[in-house]
């Protein structure tokens, strides 16, 4: 769809194993992750996908990866275009964080 960006996520330690995409319509501010190969958190963790700006970083979500380590999170956060930097998925607390505290797992930059 025009006015669709991609964000790819790797992981930098590892970057042939795990991969994400979001895709972002800025226009109905609508986010929809794609997550595949990824291991299962700690069974005292879960993961937190945030949408990093200039000066926050926006909880867009909590999941447990399914068996084959695919997953799918949908949210929606109205964000400026020109500050997104990044999208990071990270390993937290089961109730997830107000900010990223654990390790980051995944992340990719936005160049728009």
């Amino acid at each position: 769809t025009p006015g669709v960006r991609i964000v790819s996520l790797t992981n930098r330690n590892n970057p042939g194993r795990a991969l994400a995409r979001t895709f972002w319509d800025a226009r109905t501010d609508r986010w929809t992750l794609f997550v595949y190969q990824l291991r299962q958190p700690r069974p005292d963790r879960i993961y937190q996908v945030w949408l990093v700006t200039r000066d926050r970083q926006i909880s867009a979500g909590l999941f447990r990866p399914n068996p084959d380590g695919s997953a799918l999170v949908e949210a929606r956060h109205d964000v400026e275009p020109r500050l997104l930097r990044a999208v990071v998925i990270t390993e937290e607390p089961p109730s997830g964080s107000d900010r990223p505290s654990g390790p980051v797992v995944l992340a990719g930059g936005a160049a728009f």
